[in-house]
Formats: C-alpha cells, structure tokens, sequence
C-alpha cells in the first residue's frame, strides 16, 4: 500500500471541514460504527456498516482512511531535504513550523482551513 499523508488536527471535529462535510458527521460516523465493531471482518459485516452511512459519513470515512491519498513526489522530496523518511513520520507545527508550512504549500491546503491543522502523520 502506499504512503498516505494526514492531517493531524484540534479540535478532533474540525477532520468535518477539511473533509467538506456537516458539522456533525463525526459524531454520526463514530456512533453508526460503534454498532458495527465488526465491520472488518467480512464483506456481509461491512456492507451492513456501510449501508447505514449517509452521503456525508461515507464522504467523511474517506477522508479519514485516506486523507490527502498517496504522498506526492513533491512532499517526499520535502520530507527527504528535512531529513524526514517519506514512509512513516509526523510533523507537528509547534515543533517544526518552516516543514509544516511546506507540507501545508505542497498538499494545497486552501488558507481558510489551515487553521485547525497542528501536523501531519504519513505512513
């Protein structure tokens, strides 16, 4: 599988705007898969968790499974300069602030979500 790059964000809701969703769709997504611990396990046990997501939910587990997708070759030559491994790492932006606001550059995170971003995790 390849290397996906997060966001690390506060407060934990704030994963709703970055992922374009309501307010309130975390909350909808944890409880539905509270009721579905199980829902790895086969295909039956999924699809009955996914059947009870709606639009918003399923859009936002995306973004929680995937966020920004594979890291691009640009953020591991980045993340290579900085002497980071482009695999499996986290920057966060009280500790390295100059690698986060490349990494924020380099994903295109529009300015008016940043905010609630304080890192990023890739593995």
């Amino acid at each position: 599988m390849a290397t996906r790059l997060y966001p690390i964000v506060a407060p934990a809701n704030y994963v709703e705007v970055l992922a374009g969703v309501l307010e309130g769709t975390l909350e909808v997504l944890n409880q539905v898969s509270a009721r579905h611990p199980g829902r790895f396990v086969s295909d039956e046990a999924f699809a009955a968790w996914w059947s009870e997501l709606d639009e918003s939910a399923r859009d936002l587990e995306a973004f929680v499974s995937d966020g920004w997708g594979r890291i691009s070759p640009r953020v591991s030559e980045i993340l290579l300069e900085a002497d980071f491994s482009p695999y499996c790492g986290t920057v966060l932006k009280e500790r390295d602030p100059i690698l986060f606001g490349q990494l924020l550059e380099a994903v295109n995170v529009p300015q008016k979500v940043r905010e609630g971003i304080t890192g990023f995790t890739w593995y």
